[in-house]
């Protein structure tokens, strides 16, 4: 197993070079400060900047292999359309004849399928920009179907939630840190090397998690809760410090706005069902109750994805009832919440065309219950789909089926993927080194961040790409930022109140040493917020996914006896990743998690060739055998469509492993 373990380095380069850039990486969340050296308009060297106060001049190594993607032979460049899939890309003179092109198309769908046949998918790879202007653009073409990883999951989005109770640079005097359903080891790696900082000063490192895990590795205590029940273990975790009497009183009285009503909700929980529920003994919850219980400061992560769960709510008030936010060093640190309320379409009015209502899942779990009501409606919705980044390949990958039904699909993006090979208009991105902008970073820090090397020749910026189709609609007036990106930043900054303390230009000027400016405090006077009464566990506990007695598995020409548990270890797609080959080395996805007892039946060993079969997909891997996971499940980091599989060797034939699993598993 590879530690993710952030890189430290000494101070300048021997490299020879004209300039030194310092700006902020974007690869992830955590928002570091780099260093990069420049000679003669190309990247010698990069180091991580010592004086910045959330890296303190470490990097991961996505930090610094991000270089390898900038000049790579396979890079997109030049804009380029077909007439259709089954036809070959001819390159086009120029970005104004294929956005004419994509208007063009775009008109005749609408003209055929209405306003709402249309949807953007946001990968982060594009920039936060691109996003920001699909959805003034969208609004403006009434479709409410602006999907991204970084989108709120409910409307509206409770204000209590927006902010992480502590920074990962405070972890440090932690007395126990519970992370559930986060892997800081692959995920950032540089507040991992908070968590292991923690650690070594005395912190319980308590991990909660369906799969086996680089941080749960470095764990003091292990827990393997069923997949997508972090919430219920959650709520079950509250009851019992409830039941033991350990919760701050006057924090509770203090900080919600009817606390009868809300411990009153809890009289009927059962902690041991709940537990269950979750897939934990409760002798093994009370052990966790038992290490957290006390003063603060304890410090609660958590996945995003759980904030698109029932009860998600609970970590919140779990920090809160507990007081362990006091102070400052404790409290709820929600992974990628880094992006602070922006109502980008508040000037624009709304149109005929419905809001889409969010469900519980994430963007792929909502496009497939999107597109199981279409089914049953039977007509398809999605006519037209601009993508960026690898968006077909991740989570709207359940459109793949829906492509060769579309009138037209469009890809900004820098390399060749599933979303490129099923588009017919291309428009090459810029990466994140090429444009200059704020940074929102987990810790709710903002930051200015300025571009390293200039854009490759035919490579544009998302706010490029929504200014120059907009014009091609008569849109002007509501993207007036064709000739300085500086000033959409600004507008942007005062479309939220938690924002407009600041402008580029105060950002700029913030010395490279200090904190920088937190959008959590900007509107506050620091006192404590009143928040309204929390969702209750009052008939709202229900296990999703794998029940306490496993569902009886999909039936259609055989059963598939496994349960896969198919999760990303990283937060966001990260396409271009896909094109370095040193942090591609790092993380392998090609594992598949396996218990003991399973492989030794199969006649399966760690390291062998298995091949992954569902209703609809198949994968093949190389097995991962370790006791963390549980007989009746696989884990795999890649993306799958199918909950329910089989698994058997390379070469061993499908009939015998399903006779094999199905004796095994009775």
């Amino acid at each position: 197993m590879i530690d993710r373990v952030a890189l430290r380095r000494v101070s300048g380069t021997d490299k020879s070079h004209d300039r030194a850039v310092t700006t902020v990486c974007r690869e992830c969340s955590v928002g570091c400060g780099l260093v990069a050296y420049v000679g003669e308009e190309k990247i010698v060297d990069v180091h991580g900047a010592d004086a910045h106060p959330i890296s303190r001049g470490t990097l991961c190594a996505r930090g610094i292999a991000f270089t390898q993607g900038l000049d790579h032979p396979d890079r997109i460049t030049v804009p380029a359309a077909r007439a259709s899939l089954r036809e070959e890309f001819g390159n086009l003179e120029s970005w104004d004849k294929a956005l004419d092109l994509l208007a063009d198309r775009l008109r005749r769908s609408r003209e055929r399928h209405g306003p709402g046949s249309l949807l953007v998918g946001c990968d982060p790879e594009a920039g936060q920009e691109f996003y920001f202007c699909a959805k003034r653009f969208a609004r403006l073409w009434g479709t409410p179907l602006v999907l991204d990883p970084f989108e709120e999951p409910m409307k509206p989005w409770p204000s209590e939630l927006r902010s992480p109770g502590s920074a990962c640079t405070q972890w440090a005097g932690n007395r126990v840190i519970l992370l559930t359903e986060s892997d800081l080891a692959s995920t950032h790696p540089v507040a991992f090397s908070r968590l292991m900082q923690a650690q070594a000063l005395g912190a319980k490192i308590i991990v909660a998690d369906a799969r086996f895990t680089r941080t749960m590795s470095k764990a003091d205590m292990r827990l393997m809760i069923k997949p997508e029940q972090g919430n219920v273990f959650g709520t079950a975790l509250m009851k019992v410090f409830l039941d033991r009497g350990v919760h701050r009183q006057d924090w509770v009285e203090a900080a919600f706005s009817n606390p009868e009503a809300w411990q009153d909700a809890f009289a009927g929980v059962n902690a041991a069902e709940l537990a269950e529920a979750a897939g934990i003994h409760p002798d093994r919850l009370d052990e966790v109750a038992s290490l957290m219980a006390g003063k603060g400061p304890v410090t609660l992560i958590t996945a995003k994805k759980l904030a698109y769960r029932v009860n998600y709510r609970i970590w919140l008030t779990m920090a809160t009832a507990m007081g362990w936010a006091d102070g400052g060093a404790g409290g709820w640190y929600p992974l990628d919440a880094g992006r602070p309320p922006v109502d980008v379409t508040g000037d624009i009015e709304e149109g005929e065309e419905k809001l889409l209502k969010w469900l519980y899942g994430d963007q792929r779990a909502l496009v497939k219950g999107m597109l199981d009501f279409e089914a049953a409606a039977g007509a398809l919705r999605v006519k037209a789909l601009i993508g960026s980044g690898n968006c077909l390949g991740d989570f709207l990958s359940p459109l793949m089926d829906s492509v060769p039904e579309m009138d037209v699909i469009a890809y900004f993006g820098s390399f060749p993927n599933a979303t490129y090979m099923n588009s017919h208009i291309v428009f090459p991105a810029t990466l994140w080194a090429e444009t200059d902008g704020v940074c929102f970073s987990n810790d709710t820090a903002i930051q200015w961040a300025d571009r390293i090397a200039n854009p490759r020749q035919g490579c544009r910026s998302g706010l490029d790409f929504w200014v120059g189709l907009a014009q091609r609609f008569g849109w002007e007036e509501y993207f007036p930022w064709t000739a300085d990106h500086c000033a959409f930043w600004d507008w942007l900054l005062q479309r939220s109140p938690l924002t407009s303390a600041w402008d580029v230009d105060c950002l700029k000027s913030a010395p490279q040493d200090c904190r920088p400016v937190m959008w959590s405090t900007a509107s506050g006077s620091g006192e404590r917020s009143q928040f309204p009464r929390f969702p209750t566990p009052d008939g709202r506990i229900e296990p999703v996914g794998p029940s306490a007695a496993a569902p009886k598995p999909v039936e259609s020409d055989h059963v598939y006896p496994l349960y896969l548990h198919a999760a990303q270890v990283i937060s966001r797609s990260r396409d271009a990743s896909n094109w370095l080959p040193w942090a591609a080395e790092l993380e392998p996805d090609s594992l598949i998690q396996m218990n003991p007892d399973v492989a030794k039946a199969l006649g399966i060993a760690s390291g062998d060739e298995v091949v992954v079969e569902g209703a609809h997909k198949r994968m093949e891997g190389l097995a991962w055998v370790n006791r963390m996971v549980p007989p009746w499940m696989l884990s795999s980091q890649r993306r799958f469509d199918d909950d329910w599989v089989l698994v058997h060797g390379k070469s061993q034939p499908r009939e015998e492993a399903l006779t094999i699993l199905k004796e095994l598993l009775q």
